[in-house]
């Protein structure tokens, strides 16, 4: 009787473990054809540390092209040849108040390339000379209402470049001028189902453009002219396997061109 009480015991506090260690997933999309000469991945538990890696990287002639966070790491993708000409990040608790920031950067002749929200804050990583002339960045409480905004600013010419998840909201970045055209995008509650929209999406040549998963859905958002030649992916439960996968994919000359975590 002990035993089976010990056993029961060994179960109940092991079973989460293995479920959360056999289910977390870093996906990276990568791309060729894009400008980037070279790119590389730092990362922390710290935010701080790792605004201080993006400082001393910016020294060395990278910007930042992606940032995340999971599975308590804070995520930057760096990345030369991007054809940036200057660079800023802001972090703020409440979205309010990163909208407010965001407005004041865009009149710095900044654009917004990059948001996340990871520990309760938003993150938003900005850029001077993207082609983007115009840029809306819009927030939805629901999918449904989210899905609708979507659609509303696809009528105003707008198109999806990135979207996150935080805070109970879903939010989209819009632009303008990015020559994206023809875009979709879908909703898959496991990531098999989303990875099989993704290569059917391949197989009628649109481009995966940004990928996010929230309260377990998987949103791809799929374009034509994107101007990448080929696309493929890395799917890795384990971040250092993920690491040795991204030096692999760049070998054979695809870059990192977004980054998803989730289950």
């Amino acid at each position: 009787m002990y035993k089976k009480l010990l056993l029961v015991v060994i179960l109940f506090f092991t079973y989460p473990l293995f479920s959360y260690e056999g289910h977390q997933k870093w996906i990276g999309v990568y791309s060729q054809g894009v400008s980037y000469t070279d790119q590389k991945i730092i990362k922390d538990l710290s935010w701080d540390n790792v605004s201080d890696g993006i400082q001393k990287a910016w020294k060395e002639g990278y910007d930042v092209t992606r940032i995340k966070y999971g599975n308590g790491k804070w995520v930057a993708v760096l990345s030369k040849g991007t054809g940036f000409t200057s660079q800023a990040f802001d972090r703020r608790d409440r979205l309010r108040d990163f909208m407010y920031i965001l407005n004041l950067r865009w009149k710095e002749g900044y654009r917004l390339i990059d948001i996340e929200y990871g520990l309760g804050k938003w993150v938003g990583i900005y850029a001077k000379g993207t082609p983007y002339v115009s840029q809306s960045c819009q927030s939805a409480k629901g999918l449904s209402n989210f899905q609708y905004l979507v659609k509303e600013q696809w009528k105003k010419g707008f198109k999806l470049i990135d979207i996150e998840r935080g805070g109970n909201k879903w939010v989209g970045l819009f632009v303008k001028g990015s020559g994206l055209s023809d875009q979709y995008y879908r909703v898959r509650t496991a990531w098999s189902k989303s990875k099989r929209s993704i290569k059917d999406s391949w197989k009628k040549e649109y481009d995966l453009v940004s990928l996010e998963y929230g309260l377990g859905q998987w949103l791809s958002v799929f374009s034509k002219n994107s101007g990448y030649k080929n696309q493929s992916l890395s799917v890795r439960n384990d971040w250092d396997e993920f690491l040795k996968a991204f030096e692999k994919q760049k070998k054979a000359g695809f870059f990192l061109t977004d980054l998803a975590y989730g289950w």
